[in-house]
């Protein structure tokens, strides 16, 4: 205790006598003064009253990060957090000051508040603030994709987003688009092209009869965007009746089966305007009406009455449901009554899905005796 009190006091008589070396005793109290009165705010500066003290907060440091700062030919590494700390005793008073960062550990950032100013009288709001940013692992690429079933002929998927690709599919099974996406990355899958003999649809579509699927990469492959395939039906006739003449209360549509196997009526549905929707296709619709013929073998037709009225501006609906969805087949629509019956002309179409204005309309035909569908040779 008598060595520090006499260096102590050394120290003061040097300060006042020699000058050149009052960078040397700067060190010294940092060493003799106790941590209390280092970290505290002083009452009064070192001897001499053209001298301040210039002092601040540290937060950021500590644990293996520092930060050294400079003003001017000084320097101090700070390593610890405090919330007063002196960073430079004995600065010439009323000389300009301008503290820097000269040099950090890795990955790590500081700035400095009040780094800047003239010392007057002793500073105390020197604020250096630091943060520690790694740089982030790389990211990661997955697959995307699922399973087909119930397939025959083929069909095309389109993937829109992060990585605009499509992907071809004519089996059943497991599937994955050939280039990945990384993590992060969007992804909106629709089937863009459908197979003449096979319906399609996400089984996991956003929302109720959508056709695509949407969602964003996480950590694993995206295996969940799946597709059913069911048999195709079609819409091949339909009588929309004036009231009077031979055709009088005779409406009905008629559909036929072009899979190539035989299709069961489960699922399918059908429904007109006034039901499914005036403009667009509402699938929340609650009256669509069931198909109820048991099992339609390939090539074969099946006409049923309406028990809706087809109207003379109307149009109508062939749908599917699964899973608690509603899915739009196709769609056929007509401005005025015509009898006899219209048909989509057999052959012209196309395997669009679903069916839209742009496709070839149907025709009005021979069908003057009202028969539905192959009970009248001119219709096939």
């Amino acid at each position: 205790m008598k060595l520090k009190l006499f260096l102590l006091v050394l120290g003061f008589a040097l300060y006042s006598c020699l000058p050149e070396v009052k960078k040397d005793v700067q060190s010294i109290f940092n060493i003799l003064l106790p941590s209390a009165s280092r970290n505290s705010t002083p009452t009064a500066t070192l001897p001499g009253s053209d001298k301040v003290n210039i002092a601040g907060s540290v937060s950021g440091v500590g644990n293996g990060k520092w930060v050294k700062i400079t003003l001017g030919d000084l320097n101090t590494t700070l390593t610890e957090n405090t919330s007063f700390q002196y960073f430079f005793l004995s600065y010439p008073k009323g000389q300009e000051y301008n503290i820097q960062v000269a040099e950090t550990s890795e990955y790590l950032s500081c700035t400095i508040a009040n780094e800047t100013g003239i010392a007057n009288e002793d500073v105390n709001n020197v604020n250096v603030v630091c943060s520690h940013n790694p740089p982030h692992p790389p990211l990661t690429s997955y697959t995307v994709g699922g399973t087909v079933t119930g397939l025959t002929g083929s069909i095309t998927l389109s993937m829109t987003g992060s990585v605009p690709q499509t992907k071809t599919i004519s089996a059943n099974g497991s599937y994955v688009f050939d280039s990945t996406l990384l993590e992060t990355y969007n992804y909106n899958v629709t089937i863009s092209e459908h197979s003449n003999t096979s319906f399609c649809f996400l089984v996991n579509a956003n929302a109720n009869h959508n056709m695509n699927q949407t969602g964003t990469v996480g950590t694993s492959n995206v295996t969940n965007v799946n597709i059913e395939c069911v048999g195709r039906l079609t819409l091949n006739e339909a009588l929309s009746n004036t009231g009077a003449g031979p055709c009088n209360g005779s409406d009905f549509i008629e559909i036929k089966n072009i899979s190539g196997a035989s299709v069961s009526s489960t699922g399918w549905y059908h429904c007109d305007k006034d039901i499914c929707g005036t403009t667009t296709f509402n699938s929340n619709s609650t009256g669509m009406v069931a198909f109820s013929f048991g099992t339609l073998a390939n090539g074969a037709y099946h006409a049923v009455d309406t028990s809706y009225n087809l109207g003379g501006n109307d149009k109508v609906y062939l749908v599917y449901q699964s899973g608690g969805k509603n899915y739009l087949v196709e769609q056929h629509s007509w401005t005025s009554h015509v009898i006899p019956a219209r048909k989509y002309p057999d052959g012209s179409y196309d395997g669009s899905i679903p069916v839209t204005s742009s496709q070839p309309s149907w025709t009005a035909g021979p069908n003057t005796s009202c028969t539905k569908g192959n009970a009248n040779p001119n219709y096939p």
